[in-house]
């Protein structure tokens, strides 16, 4: 009797892997075949190639594959083809691009709304330029951290991290807030007014914190750095969330408390910045966090999946603090491949214990650039700055767009918008155009919108109540119309939208 391969990897029986092994990659699937051992989870199969295609392009450069991408991979017999595409991804400038988009979105969500809206091309040139030179994780949060306050314009530079001490007002408590929650994963925020009620932070932790950002005031006993507690006549005077001791200079300067809370986030030893980050990125790549909340790392109670964090923060300090690199192991592990159909019943909850795909809604982002690549036509040359791009983006923001539900608007704007429209209109969609040349059979057209909607063939009922369809209309003399309406339809499906 043949065994499921994916049984057997489930107990811990080896496997030859589908690609080379990459050392973060069987780091974290070993972690995942111990977990699957001991609570006895069957996870799903690996995902077919053109699923593995479309979800890498999403997830690395934040658009479907364009129908040559998914004829040449579908094509490629090489074993190791799915290791060439992910290196092929991490080194394309829309890497950069896209990821400049998902890290602006956790640094500085302020400027997804219309007053800091600005700030966002200028903070998100800084991310992607940053992110091409291959600068390390901690030399970038040092210097967003320690950049001198600019004017509220950004400082007059196109490419610049000013727009945190922007969107923060400048204000220390903003600042520390802010700060906690983007680069150590920690919610100070309720502890702000108050002892934290359900966590361990307290109100002299929160503006001990704050008083990093303070400007330097001169006592009667030198220059310091101090804050008011809120409202009350008690002072707070730097201090760190850890027992760390801190190394004052002789001269207290301007520069001073960021230079120093900055060196303490980004030190080696720091037990929140490299498990932040390595959280956040896991959570953008598999739908959602080894721990969760995402801004709740600072607590106590052990977690289900702390192993696997702490083993890939480990790799992500050892590394150099490389996105590229913890990217590229992700993404090559099993528990990345895995199908989003499980391999066994199980509870309704998604993805249980990782052993199966969670199916993510798209960002207004991916979304966007989805459909001009279904549609053929060409990206905006800068795609942050582009006007048409930022209000479709606006109408699907989210917190978390992977686990958003749908609005009546949004579905109406993906039913019958401008996008959409330039999409299927004869005259405006160039694979409307393209697919309705007269050298192609029926069949034929249906595989071409298939392929540029879905990434994927039809299976042979769908080709076949299709073909049916257009053949009707060609009957009529409406085929381009009946091609239009196809493709409406297939823009308009939860496998367009989602990532799966």
């Amino acid at each position: 009797m043949l065994i499921p391969l994916c049984f057997l990897a489930a107990f811990g029986v080896a496997l030859s892997p589908p690609t080379p092994a990459d050392p973060i990659a069987v780091r974290v699937d070993q972690h995942f075949a111990d977990h699957w051992r001991k609570t006895v989870v069957t996870p799903a199969p690996v995902c077919d190639d053109a699923t593995f295609l479309r979800r890498a392009s999403l997830d690395l450069l934040g658009r479907i594959p364009t129908v040559a991408e998914v004829r040449a991979f579908l094509a490629d017999s090489s074993p190791h083809k799915r290791t060439v595409l992910v290196d092929r991804l991490l080194a394309s400038p829309l890497h950069a691009q896209h990821m400049a988009s998902v890290w602006r979105r956790v640094w500085l969500p302020q400027s997804d709304a219309p007053a800091f809206a600005r700030l966002a091309p200028a903070f998100e040139d800084w991310i992607a330029e940053r992110l091409t030179a291959r600068v390390p994780y901690d030399e970038m949060v040092r210097e967003l951290l320690t950049m001198p306050p600019g004017s509220l314009d950004g400082g007059g530079e196109s490419v610049s991290p000013r727009g945190f001490r922007v969107a923060n007002e400048y204000k220390p408590e903003n600042l520390a807030a802010s700060a906690a929650r983007a680069f150590l994963g920690v919610n100070l925020d309720c502890a702000q007014c108050h002892n934290h009620p359900f966590a361990k932070w307290t109100r002299d932790q929160f503006w001990e914190t704050a008083a990093f950002f303070a400007r330097p005031i001169t006592t009667p006993t030198g220059i310091r750095l101090e804050l008011p507690i809120g409202e009350t006549a008690r002072m707070a005077n730097p201090r760190l969330l850890t027992a760390t001791p801190l190394n004052w200079p002789q001269e207290i300067r301007a520069e001073t408390g960021p230079t120093l809370f900055a060196a303490w986030v980004t030190a080696s030893d720091n037990p929140f910045f490299a498990r932040n980050a390595v959280n956040r990125l896991w959570a953008q790549l598999l739908g959602t966090g080894l721990i969760e909340p995402l801004d709740d790392l600072g607590g106590d109670a052990p977690q289900d999946y702390d192993p696997v964090l702490e083993d890939l923060a480990r790799a992500f300090r050892d590394g150099g603090y490389d996105f590229a690199q913890l990217t590229r192991g992700i993404v090559l592990s099993r528990v990345y491949q895995q199908a989003s159909e499980p391999a066994t019943e199980v509870p309704t909850s998604e993805g249980v214990a990782f052993s199966r795909a969670m199916v993510r809604g798209l960002t207004g982002e991916q979304l966007y650039d989805s459909l001009r690549v279904a549609g053929g036509h060409p990206l905006p040359e800068s795609r942050v700055k582009n006007p048409t791009r930022q209000q479709f983006i606006s109408l699907f923001q989210s917190e978390r767009a992977g686990t958003a539900q749908r609005s009546v608007i949004q579905a109406l704007t993906l039913m019958n918008g401008r996008v959409v429209m330039e999409n299927v209109q004869p005259g405006l969609s160039p694979i409307v155009q393209a697919v309705s040349a007269p050298f192609f059979q029926e069949a034929e057209r249906i595989d071409m919108l298939f392929l540029s909607a879905l990434g994927r063939l039809p299976t042979e009922p769908e080709r076949q109540f299709l073909v049916a369809h257009l053949e009707a209309g060609a009957a009529r003399g409406e085929r381009t119309s009946a091609l239009a309406d196809i493709f409406w339809a297939l823009l308009n499906t939860a496998e367009f939208s989602t990532n799966h």
